[in-house]
């Protein structure tokens, strides 16, 4: 019986492949192509930053705002730096660039200035608008330790932020603040609140505010002064007219006659007539007004 060969066989010279050492070629592709877009958007970046202190700083800001065509004091800034999560006002750290571009998928100034609008409407959402409402608010603390802001900067804010949703509402706002000497800054649950008012309480009649509820006191006071114009108003408009089921309300405001309650049917009669009330309380003729279209009372009064 033939003795087996004590010889060992030859190592094999051929490597085991297993299926995690395989890079699918897209793979690599996604990969250079999302390597290539952080690399654009850091080109970007140096393009703006201050290279002392590798940071955008308030000249790059308004450098970028020009490319943008955009001025530096227009809401879409604010958002752009609530997009990046930007810790300091007036300036953008490389992070903070990266993490903002990357999520609107902007490596590009003309991609960043077709981003700006999408932007806008994501911050539509409630949520996010929340989010964006305090940010706003944070944004302006630029110093250690400090909780409030003053009233100067709160009223630019408010016109700047929730303006554009509730501007009846803002513009009497930031029309008492400017009046009132008790406060000279706010805090954050002052302004907080500011949003929650104009979103839950009906405006101007006020009808679902209640003075009972934990409101700050220079929302509470600001209201009080509103109901006090509001009935005074309502005070001198006649009874036959209040009670009439097709009763509507407008009141006079900041070069601008506003319409309230149900005006279910508009008539270019209508619309006519509030602009001829409108020229009359320019110019002082009238603090009242009362008139009647095919649809409506329309009675309204100087606020």
């Amino acid at each position: 019986m033939p003795r087996a060969s004590k010889r060992k066989a030859a190592p094999s010279t051929s490597t085991s492949v297993t299926s995690c050492d395989v890079v699918p070629p897209r793979a690599v592709s996604g990969k250079c192509k999302s390597r290539k877009v952080v690399d654009r958007i850091g080109s970007l970046f140096e393009l703006y930053a201050n290279q002392s202190l590798n940071m955008i700083d308030p000249e790059g800001i308004e450098a970028l705002c020009s490319d943008l065509g955009v001025d530096h004091t227009n809401v879409r800034i604010l958002m752009l730096a609530w997009k990046m999560k930007a810790e300091k006002q007036g300036y953008f750290s490389r992070d903070e660039w990266q993490r903002g571009l990357k999520e609107l998928h902007a490596d590009t100034i003309s991609k960043l200035k077709k981003a700006l609008p999408g932007l806008e409407k994501e911050l539509m959402t409630p949520p996010k608008f929340e989010d964006f409402y305090a940010y706003a608010f944070r944004y302006c603390l630029t110093e250690e330790r400090q909780k409030s802001v003053d009233i100067e900067t709160v009223c630019e804010l408010l016109n700047l932020v929730l303006g554009p949703l509730y501007r009846l509402q803002v513009d009497l706002l930031i029309k008492y603040l400017k009046v009132q000497s008790e406060y000279r800054a706010l805090n954050m649950d002052q302004w907080l609140h500011f949003y929650r008012f104009c979103k839950e309480i009906s405006f101007p009649d006020l009808q679902n505010y209640d003075s009972d509820q934990a409101w700050p006191l220079i929302l509470a006071s600001s209201c009080s002064n509103t109901l006090l114009t509001y009935k005074k108003g309502l005070a001198r408009i006649p009874a036959m007219v209040l009670t009439n089921k097709r009763f509507a309300l407008a009141f006079f405001f900041e070069g601008v006659v506003w319409r309230a309650g149900s005006h279910e049917k508009c008539c270019s009669f209508c619309d006519e007539k509030i602009l001829q009330v409108s020229n009359y309380i320019k110019k002082k003729f009238c603090t009242l007004f009362i008139f009647h279209c095919p649809y409506y009372y329309i009675c309204g009064f100087l606020l």
